[in-house]
């Protein structure tokens, strides 16, 4: 039962205590009975909305997060970045200065060079616009 068929399930089920409510006049206790079911069906609704809004947040997320082939170019390079290498090991890497021998360091000053990245994605806070291979 998908969402839209729910609600007009719970809708047809709050017209139908209204109108045992209404015939067999019970109207305190199926009052309240009416209101906790709206007030589920309320719950519900927005919850689903949020749950959506989410799933619509994290695609977007998501698109940012593309894997590029090689090493990145600067100035994506200067700033730590997540790298695939070539044996498939995945590290958090940072450029060094151009003169050192190593191109990379990892946070426990582990070195690597350029020829052993496979590909890179930037993080998802990065103070530079995504990364768009030309």
């Amino acid at each position: 039962m998908d969402i839209a068929q729910s609600v007009i399930k719970i809708q047809e089920v709050i017209l139908e205590l209204k109108a045992v409510q209404h015939y067999l006049g019970y109207p305190d206790e199926m009052a309240n009975a009416i209101e906790v079911i709206e007030s589920i069906d309320e719950e519900r609704i927005r919850l689903w909305n949020e749950v959506r809004d989410l799933k619509a947040s994290l695609t977007v997320e998501k698109a940012a997060l593309d894997w590029h082939e090689g090493e990145p170019p600067r100035p994506w390079r200067d700033e730590w970045f997540i790298a695939k290498t070539i044996r498939g090991d995945r590290v958090v890497l940072r450029s060094l200065p151009e003169d050192w021998t190593y191109d990379y360091t990892t946070a426990d000053e582990t070195y690597i060079m350029a020829k052993n990245i496979r590909c890179w994605m930037q993080f998802p806070d990065s103070q530079f616009n995504p990364y768009v291979s030309a």
